[in-house]
């Protein structure tokens, strides 16, 4: 007696390959339907700092001062000698209180004498 060997079935890959081009399709539409934030947008809050600042920041105070690892800086050139690499981010803590005018002004100036990445750190509250 002659034993028959069954063949295995090969599953369709076809039917596989629909599903994924259909979640394609989905995740592409639905990433384009956001519309842009406009006028609802506001600005985020730093508040109730649980710790002291990184000793790597730049912190601005109120008042537009700035100070970094604890001695005041004159001006934001000042604060960019101190760093001992140019090209490294430069880490910016605002005060809560700081006008928005006043920090869009001197991460400019920052971006402008030669930082390449700016970061202003807030915390989630």
């Amino acid at each position: 007696m002659k034993r028959t060997r069954r063949q295995s079935k090969r599953e369709p890959t076809t039917a596989l390959i629909n599903i994924v081009f259909l979640i394609l399709i989905f995740f592409m539409v639905a990433g384009t339907l956001s519309g842009p934030l406009g006028e609802s947008i506001e600005f985020v809050e730093t508040q109730g700092l649980d710790c002291c600042a990184p000793p790597d920041a730049l912190i601005i105070t109120e008042d537009g001062a700035l100070s970094y690892k604890g001695a005041r800086q004159e001006s934001v050139q000042a604060f960019l000698e101190q760093i001992e690499t140019p090209a490294a981010p430069v880490k910016v803590l605002p005060d809560r209180n700081l006008p928005a005018q006043e920090l869009l002004r001197i991460v400019k100036s920052l971006r402008e004498l030669g930082a390449e990445h700016v970061f202003v750190m807030t915390e989630n509250t």
